[in-house]
């Protein structure tokens, strides 16, 4: 599979404390990361289950340990909520992101 597709990550943060407190989505790297789209096929989407009944797309990019199921993605003018991150048995090679649509999160910062 060919990385030809660059995506925004953002993490959730929450900095300050007490009445200084933020809390708000941020870009988790300055620059966009290359990443391997696809939707998820008719029998991938018959045989989800639970949370994953609600997927409709899946991301593959490089190992990046920071990447957790807070996290947001921007692709293409859409934003993908992170529903599960599959490490491939603990392989420190690609890692595969299990995403559904969202609306735009108010308290993101570009």
């Amino acid at each position: 599979m060919v990385k030809d597709k660059k995506i925004k990550v953002y993490k959730y943060a929450v900095t300050g404390t007490g009445i200084y407190e933020k809390k708000g989505y941020s870009p988790l790297y300055p620059t966009p990361i290359w990443a391997y789209y696809r939707d998820l096929s008719t029998k991938e989407m018959s045989v989800a289950t639970g949370s994953f009944a609600q997927a409709n797309c899946i991301f593959e990019v490089n190992y990046h340990p920071e990447i957790n199921n807070n996290d947001i993605i921007f692709f293409r003018g859409q934003y993908y909520s992170i529903i599960a991150v599959d490490h491939f048995e603990g392989y420190k090679g690609d890692i595969r992101l299990t995403c559904k649509s969202t609306t735009k999160p108010t308290d993101i910062t570009e």
